[in-house]
């Protein structure tokens, strides 16, 4: 709960921060008196349409059945590039890929360990590649949900005395994952983002240890040339 909560809060951290942005488009009643300006749908459309790249970071957390980071966050960081394009005055959608950094890793849980079990998960780096769509609120602030796949390579570890010898593993993990977060212009080519995933990774490696659960919470910023 305390990284749904947490994440749910980055993501109601960035609406305050883009409040002023949504306010900045809605007219006073001095603007709606004066001369209306006919500004061409194009020059709108092209503010989200295009490529971009960016960077951010933010906390990972990491767990299964048998590994656990008792709620630690540990601090993580991503690099990103995309297309955009706006459909209309009100739709966003697009690919993009990214690469992830993290030093996410997990110990097992107190139950195992209270049988003298010992081991470790850890998750360093990892890529993505996803798709997004979301809704302008605004001419610059865009909500949207996200989804895709995942490749990361997991080195896990484990051992309980009463079963057999302990075992360690490297495996590149493939895996799934979803989300969705806020973004809003800053400046005429600057965006800034906050968002919310979770995903999971199969470990390959049967029971106990199926899947890793992999949840990320980031803040970033995106140029859009």
């Amino acid at each position: 709960m305390k990284r749904i909560a947490f994440g749910v809060a980055a993501v109601g951290l960035a609406i305050g921060l883009l409040t002023p942005a949504m306010a900045a488009d809605i007219p006073s009643p001095a603007s709606r008196k004066s001369t209306a300006v006919y500004v061409p749908i194009d020059d709108v459309i092209a503010r989200w349409t295009g490529f971009y790249v960016g960077a951010g970071t933010g906390a990972d957390w990491l767990g299964s059945s048998v590994y656990t980071d008792q709620g630690r966050a540990w601090p993580g960081g991503r690099i990103f590039a995309g297309y955009d394009r706006q459909f209309g005055k009100s739709f966003v959608a697009g690919p993009y890929a990214d690469l992830s950094y993290s030093g996410a890793r997990a110990g097992v849980t107190p139950d195992l360990a209270s049988v003298g079990a010992t081991g470790l998960a850890r998750n360093e780096w990892g890529g993505d590649l996803g798709v997004r769509a979301g809704w302008l609120a605004t001419s610059k602030v865009l909500f949207y949900g996200e989804g895709g796949v995942s490749l990361a390579p997991l080195r896990m570890s484990y051992g309980e005395p009463k079963v057999g010898p302990a075992w360690s593993a490297n495996r590149t993990a493939l895996g799934w994952y979803a989300g969705g977060g806020a973004e809003a212009f800053i400046a005429s080519k600057v965006t800034l983002r906050a968002e919310y995933r979770y995903g999971e990774l199969n470990a390959g490696l049967g029971a106990p240890v199926r899947s890793m659960r992999d949840q990320t919470a980031l803040f970033g910023i995106a140029w859009r040339p």
